[in-house]
């Protein structure tokens, strides 16, 4: 116990610049893990739009064949 108080005391610089190390990299680690949640839910964002969009094509497409069919006793 002695001599870890004694190495503390004689690296208190070091020990210091340390301990700032450790936080930057804590707050760099949350950061990045934030990014990445955010690239996540991009790529689900796009998955969710590029299903929508097949959707909408596979529709437009079952449609093609049948023409509109309109009121037939409206004058032009």
């Amino acid at each position: 116990m002695k001599e870890h108080m004694k190495y503390i005391i004689e690296h208190a610089e070091e020990i210091e610049k340390l301990l700032k190390v450790k936080a930057q990299v804590s707050e760099v680690k949350s950061i990045m893990l934030e990014n990445i949640d955010k690239a996540l839910e991009r790529v689900e964002n796009r998955t969710t739009l590029a299903d929508k969009t097949q959707n909408l094509r596979n529709k437009n497409a079952g449609n093609k064949g049948h023409k509109f069919a309109g009121r037939s006793d409206i004058k032009t």
